[in-house]
C-alpha cells in the first residue's frame, strides 16, 4: 500500500470473514477468529492503518454478538498506554505450541488473552462458543458486555499457546520506540 499510495493512510473497510453475510457454520463459529486474526497480520503485513470491522448484530453469520447478545467468538477490545506491544499467535495444530521472543524477559509481565472454543479438538472449531483464559464469554445481562480480563504471565523464555486456540499477548511495559 505504501508504494502505490505514499503518504496517504490506507484504511480497509466492511470487512469480515466471508462476502455475503458470511458462510453459515464458519463465519459464525470459533473457526473464523483464526481468518480474522489472519485478516489482521495481513493488513499490517501490507502497510493498513485502520481495518474496520462488520457488523455489530443481525447482518448475515459474521455478526459480532449472536441474537441473545452474547458476544461471538471475535470480539473484544481494551486500552493499554503508549509504547505497548501486543503480539497475537495462532496455533491451528491439536498440540500446544511454544513461543520463544528475543528479549522476552525484558519486557516484563505479560498478560495473556486465550482464546478457545468451548469444546476440545477439531470439534470445537465450529462452536459458536468461546472461552476466555477457560472462562466462558458470556454477556452479563442484555446491555453489559464481560469484563475481558487477561492472566498475567511471570517474564519467562517461552510463551505457551494450546492447540486449537488463539492468543493475544499484551507486553504493556513494552516502552516500543515507534509507538513514542
Amino acid at each position: 500500500m505504501r508504494l502505490v499510495s505514499p503518504g496517504l493512510r490506507s484504511w480497509l473497510g466492511e470487512s469480515s470473514s466471508a462476502y455475503g453475510g458470511g458462510a453459515e457454520g464458519l463465519s459464525d463459529a470459533f473457526v473464523a477468529g483464526f481468518m480474522w486474526l489472519d485478516k489482521l497480520g495481513l493488513a499490517a503485513k501490507m502497510g493498513l492503518d485502520v481495518v474496520v470491522r462488520q457488523v455489530l448484530i443481525g447482518s448475515g453469520t459474521y455478526h459480532l454478538v449472536d441474537d441473545n447478545l452474547d458476544p461471538l467468538p471475535t470480539t473484544g477490545t481494551k486500552g493499554y498506554s503508549r509504547g505497548a506491544v501486543t503480539l497475537f499467535a495462532l496455533n491451528l495444530g491439536a498440540q500446544p505450541a511454544s513461543l520463544t521472543l528475543p528479549g522476552q524477559r525484558s519486557l516484563g509481565t505479560v498478560e495473556a488473552f486465550v482464546l478457545r472454543a468451548d469444546q476440545p479438538g477439531k470439534e470445537g472449531l465450529y462452536s459458536r462458543s468461546v472461552t476466555l483464559n477457560e472462562r466462558p464469554l458470556r454477556m452479563i445481562d442484555d446491555r453489559t458486555l464481560p469484563e475481558l480480563k487477561g492472566n498475567a504471565l511471570p517474564p519467562a523464555d517461552r510463551l505457551a499457546l494450546p492447540g486449537f486456540s488463539l492468543a493475544f499477548y499484551v507486553f504493556a511495559e513494552a516502552r516500543a520506540a515507534a509507538c513514542q
